[in-house]
């Protein structure tokens, strides 16, 4: 008889948890879809922008080898030319015409080295911010934070109804350059000293080390690790 009872008591708990169990609804799956197709967009976008820059950046290191080589060849031929001019006077007017004439040519390549080092510097996109890919920064107007993809599919593993503390919990969480949580910790808890108080925020805590993340990134587009908080609202 004790058994049966106890059994009875068993499939009511479950009863009960499956209630509070909210079924995703095509609406929502739908949205979640779109969501994911944008973003998928959106970084085939600006994987394509990237691509396109480091090709140009590759040209113009090239060019830039090319002229500095030039520039070193020159030198070495004015070097020649002094010293030709100290040995033999002899058609020193026209070798001074020529060194003037290399003169010009050479300013020329400096200037257009320059030019290309400025050039270099603008595509380059570590030379403005110094973000470089999976740098650890803080949270600010230069960088776009985190997106949580499936934050509303992740609920903290609590007990029975009876019971439970209700309030807000928040959890600041290390997310990696690839959306992963590395690390999490209590930001803000329910307070209290009880064991359900003390559970519900364990289980918060575990719940946020499962929630996936679009990554932050820099203006730039590099990806990046932030800590960021996620809020769960127990009622």
């Amino acid at each position: 008889m004790n058994i049966m009872r106890l059994l009875l008591i068993v499939i009511s708990i479950f009863s009960l948890i499956s209630a509070q169990q909210k079924p995703v609804t095509t609406a929502q799956m739908k949205k979640q879809i779109e969501l994911l197709v944008a973003e998928r967009d959106d970084l085939q976008s600006k994987l394509t922008q990237y691509e396109e820059n480091r090709d140009a950046l590759l040209s113009l290191q090239k060019a830039l080898e090319l002229l500095k080589n030039e520039n070193e060849d020159l030198r070495l031929k004015l070097e020649q030319m002094k010293n030709t001019i100290s040995e033999n006077d002899q058609g020193s007017e026209t070798m001074l015409k020529e060194f003037a004439d290399n003169k010009k040519e050479l300013e020329f390549l400096r200037n257009r080295v320059s030019q290309l080092e400025k050039e270099n510097d603008d595509l380059n996109p570590y030379s403005k911010t110094g973000i470089k890919e999976g740098s650890l920064v803080v949270l600010s107007e230069e960088i776009t934070p985190a997106k949580p993809m499936n934050l509303d599919r992740v609920n903290p593993r609590l007990g029975p109804p009876w019971g439970r503390p209700r309030g807000m919990v928040i959890i600041n969480v290390l997310i990696n350059e690839r959306g992963e949580v590395l690390s999490a910790r209590i930001l803000q808890g329910l307070t209290g000293e009880s064991s359900e108080i003390k559970d519900a925020n364990e289980a918060c805590l575990e719940a946020a080390k499962r929630v996936l993340f679009d990554p932050a990134r820099s203006k730039e587009g590099r990806r990046v690790k932030v800590w960021q908080a996620v809020g769960f609202y127990l009622d």
